[in-house]
């Protein structure tokens, strides 16, 4: 086993991730000479730079996608907080998503995104902090969002565990003949069994994992205090 972490911040690199980490993965490909490279997450500036030097070694490449994440940038595939959203990466309609997500109020999201794409690229230079994130945010998820396509074009397959994560795939223009629908391992025979045996009409809720917002674990606190 291999670990190697990222020293994230080094400003000389795309994204903020410096090169050395794309060297010790070539490194650790040139020591083991795998069959096959399988990514299990996305980072946009650090997965294409790996799997680049994936393709390099001409080693196959396999990519499962688990979360929204990837291709949602607030994480939680909702719009504007409110209402799902299918899942489509459009720079100019996230970056608007994004910053409501980061608690920026609809008049400055209003002024943002009329402000044209040279005069936000002018003011980046010069503005700092949040202000500079406000500035850049769309082109960033433009050059995130061909990363993706780049890790897409490379990969032998694309896994999907579920049928929305297949659907949002397919809508963000990966090839149909790249992706694989593969649910979790759990026993077909298995069944969900009730949390009411013996404890009258109450409904008892086992959640394992960890407390993350990205769970939902309020959503599904909410649910339960809204039965009778």
């Amino acid at each position: 086993m291999h670990r190697f972490r990222t020293a994230y911040g080094d400003a000389s690199s795309l994204y903020g991730y410096p090169r050395s980490d794309v060297a010790a993965f070539d490194g650790i490909l040139d020591a083991e000479g795998p069959d096959l490279v399988h990514f299990h997450a996305f980072v946009g500036g650090l997965t294409p730079g790996l799997a680049a030097q994936a393709r390099r070694h001409r080693i196959p490449i396999v990519y499962t996608y688990h979360t929204p994440t990837a291709l949602c940038s607030r994480g939680d595939l909702l719009r504007m907080g409110k209402k799902v959203c299918e899942g489509l990466l459009d720079p100019k309609d996230c970056a608007s998503c994004t910053l409501q997500a980061k608690g920026a109020p609809a008049v400055a999201i209003a002024a943002v995104g009329s402000v044209p794409a040279p005069l936000k690229c002018a003011l980046a230079r010069v503005a700092r902090g949040r202000y500079r994130t406000a500035l850049t945010l769309q082109s960033d998820l433009g050059r995130h969002r061909a990363s993706f396509e780049d890790l897409v074009s490379g990969s032998e397959r694309i896994i999907a565990v579920c049928e929305w994560a297949f659907r949002l795939l397919r809508l963000n223009g990966v090839p149909e003949s790249k992706l694989l629908l593969c649910r979790h391992g759990v026993e077909a025979r298995e069944r969900v069994r009730s949390g009411r045996d013996g404890h009258g009409s109450s409904l008892r809720l086992l959640y394992a994992g960890r407390l993350n917002v990205d769970k939902g674990l309020d959503v599904a606190v909410k649910a339960l205090r809204s039965l009778p």
